[in-house]
């Protein structure tokens, strides 16, 4: 019999909601976000706790059976995927505890974490991401799914457990879809972003990763859209510089907007451990373009490295594949000792589609996550760390500034207020007055609050947003200090 000594509560933005039902992201990624205490009322002592999907088998690198390297669960009843759940929406966590999302931890060295004793009442908070990567994505229908999520302890446990119901949006006729199509003999993917068949396509309105809305929102995709994401091109090229690292560059047509590089390994690229999305944004003037990159494997045999070389390529391609599988064991450190698994990272890339010299973009770093400004008229240059990049990885967690409580999303703390007064716009979803920041927020007052960004207005004066900026980080960038984050562990 499942315990209840542990709560789990399903969170929309920083609220509880009452029946555990919640959108999942046809064809993209999306946080379920969770709220995790002991029972308050008999108050057990316990051990650590991990949070994961029920049926989830711990990883064995060792294993002969490539079923058991991998470092994620999976939601849905399709009897055909083995274990009763279907294998197109995967269910992955960060931090690379390969147990699941620890509940309690605390800082070692400032490069690792370890797991307390959820001996408290305090209320921690819990993401796990649903990634939606069906075979076929152009001909697949998404269906309405469920998930159980469990705590469980060092011994495995079971010590609390709830059922969500994952739905697919109810606007989601068509949404537009990653498509790639990928050039064997020149080693280059084009990612199109597009609908299935001739119908209108539909893109979601932005879905913040660490304070998700519960439900999802798609409209049509306009005239001015449609041109757009024609002319996108996210070329990814599987080797840069004869090294097995890949590259990134986001174009539209003959004009660059972004490139990544760094430690993009040759499965990321082969297997597809990379989802590429837009969405339009709240402000109904900029788009935004999101890449995620995971970690979620502690090995790949040959045959998932050819997964998606066409059929009558894969005997030609069998050889590569075994040299990238071969390649990943034979290092002074193997791929699951050298890699941080699991682990999941994304950018977001903001766009004013009348005005392309200015961008913006969000990212992460050490549980913050925070917004900067490109260098005008330049694309973006960012990068995924590799691990000679270890000085500017520090010297990035220690430019961001730090925010203490309360919860401050920049979603909700005048993002759109920055982004729109920069482009010489007005966002007509706006309130009235001045903005007033998380820390200025009192119980009891009355607030203007948007309808779409949750950001909160008092009084009928004008806008009072002080804009800072710092020394580059991540290329050509400038911290925009109103735009960072508390810890998302905070809430």
């Amino acid at each position: 019999m499942v315990r209840d000594d542990v709560e789990i509560k399903v969170i929309e933005r920083q609220t509880p909601i009452s029946d555990d039902s919640v959108d999942y992201q046809p064809f993209g990624v999306k946080v379920l976000k969770l709220r995790v205490q002991r029972n308050q009322v008999t108050k057990p002592d316990l051990g650590p706790i991990w949070i994961q999907p029920q049926g989830y088998v711990r990883p064995d690198a060792k294993a002969a059976d490539p079923a058991l390297w991998r470092v994620y669960g999976t939601a849905g009843s399709d009897p055909s995927a083995g274990l009763g759940q279907a294998p197109d929406l995967w269910v992955a966590w960060g931090a690379g505890d390969e147990r699941g999302f620890c509940v309690k931890t605390k800082d070692r060295f400032k490069i690792d974490k370890v797991p307390l004793p959820l001996d408290d009442d305090g209320a921690y908070y819990v993401y796990l991401h649903l990634i939606h990567r069906p075979e076929g994505p152009f001909e697949h229908r998404p269906t309405d799914k469920t998930l159980t999520v469990q705590a469980t302890g060092e011994d495995g446990q079971v010590y609390g457990q709830t059922a969500v119901w994952l739905t697919v949006p109810t606007t989601a006729a068509n949404p537009v879809r990653a498509h790639w199509d990928w050039d064997l003999d020149a080693g280059v993917s084009t990612i199109a972003l597009r609908g299935a068949g001739a119908g209108p396509a539909q893109l979601p309105l932005y879905v913040s990763r660490w304070w998700p809305v519960r439900h999802v929102e798609y409209r049509p995709v306009d005239g001015v859209t449609a041109e757009f994401l024609r002319d996108l091109k996210i070329t990814y090229r599987r080797q840069e510089d004869g090294q097995d690292r890949g590259r990134i560059d986001v174009s539209l047509g003959d004009t660059p907007l972004a490139e990544f590089s760094g430690e993009l390994a040759l499965p990321l690229h082969d297997y597809r451990l990379c989802t590429a999305e837009a969405f339009s944004f709240l402000d109904d003037y900029h788009l935004a373009v999101r890449l995620w990159f995971y970690w979620v494997h502690l090995g790949f045999s040959a045959d998932q490295l050819l997964t998606f070389v066409p059929p009558d390529r894969r005997a030609d391609w069998r050889a590569e594949a075994e040299r990238v599988r071969d390649g990943l064991k034979g290092l002074l450190l193997p791929w699951h000792k050298r890699e941080e698994v699991p682990d999941v990272e994304r950018f977001d890339l903001l766009l004013d589609l009348d005005n392309l010299d200015v961008k913006y973009v969000g990212t992460d770093t050490h549980w913050q996550e925070f917004w900067a400004a490109v260098a005008d008229g330049e694309p973006l240059r960012a990068r995924i760390a590799t691990l000679l990049d270890t000085g500017r990885v520090a010297a990035l967690a220690k430019s961001v500034p730090k925010k203490k409580p309360p919860v401050l999303d920049p979603l909700a703390n005048g993002l759109c207020d920055i982004v729109n007064e920069w482009s010489g716009q007005d966002c007509p979803h706006r309130g009235q007055g001045q903005l007033v920041t998380a820390d200025k927020i009192r119980k009891g007052r009355q607030y203007d609050v948007c309808p779409r960004c949750g950001s909160h207005f008092i009084g009928q004066g004008a806008r009072a947003l002080g804009v800072a900026k710092h020394a580059p980080l991540l290329g050509n960038v400038d911290v925009i200090e109103n735009a960072v984050s508390t810890s998302v562990l905070e809430g």
